[in-house]
């Protein structure tokens, strides 16, 4: 069974995934323990910042898919078992319902699929070929897996993960290149005492693409004080009523 960083690893590796089942998995991938997890639903909520429908069709859609086991227990929270699918050897079905070939019988009206339900293989491309559309090539781009960095131990898998889906929902993916780049400047931020959860988090609230060293309340609080207007003219009263007192007699 597979644990710890190489669970969490395998979670980002999964291809297919929409942004709110790829944080779920890699939740439960972060609070398994011997491979297993049971956060409640209002937990998961709270950590992800979904909303309680948005966390329960992202699980329902990773048990359909075969990531994840889920065990009901009454009066006590779900026990699931995390184990990522790598295998894209053949199509994939979230929904349990098998890929609709082209041309086929459409699918019955009671059956919901979207358009991102069925992960197809990497290596059946006969599809994406024959389809020169800008639509088409626009919907591959999207279901590329996304670039996975080792991420070290000191860096907290959550605060990171916020950061990252911040950025996409800003349009600013980033480069393998440019998330290694980050982690060494989280290196030097935490060397010099800035710790790289707090700066993580810091650029997440408040929508910063960059990493920065945290900021200092008291710093902050001092510099407005002193640019605030009703200083200077504190200031400039205090000037006159000296100048006042002087005897040029």
């Amino acid at each position: 069974m597979r644990d710890g960083f190489d669970l969490i690893r395998d979670a980002y590796d999964v291809p297919g995934l929409d942004e709110h089942e790829r944080a779920v998995l890699v939740r439960l991938a972060f609070m398994a323990k011997d491979g297993k997890a049971w956060p409640s639903i209002a937990h998961l909520v709270e950590k992800l910042g979904k909303s309680e429908r948005t966390v329960q069709r992202a699980i329902r859609r990773l048990v359909e898919a075969g990531h994840i086991q889920q065990r009901q227990r009454r009066h006590e929270t779900a026990i699931y078992t995390v184990h990522p699918v790598l295998d894209d050897a053949k199509p994939v079905s979230v929904t349990g319902v098998s890929p609709t070939p082209v041309n086929a019988t459409p699918v019955a009206d009671d059956v919901k699929t979207r358009p991102t339900d069925t992960l197809i293989a990497k290596n059946n491309q006969s599809s994406s070929k024959t389809s020169s559309s800008p639509k088409s090539a626009a919907r591959s781009a999207r279901a590329s897996p996304p670039v996975v960095v080792k991420l070290p131990d000191w860096i907290p898998v959550e605060a990171w993960e916020g950061w990252l889906e911040m950025r996409r929902t800003k349009g600013a993916k980033p480069t393998s290149r440019a998330l290694a780049l980050s982690i060494e400047h989280l290196r030097k931020l935490a060397d010099a005492g800035h710790p790289p959860g707090d700066v993580l988090d810091q650029s997440t609230r408040e929508l910063w693409l960059g990493l920065f060293p945290i900021k200092d309340p008291q710093n902050e609080q001092s510099r407005s004080t002193r640019r605030s207007p009703a200083n200077h003219h504190a200031v400039g009263d205090a000037v006159l009523a000296a100048h006042d007192r002087v005897d040029f007699g």
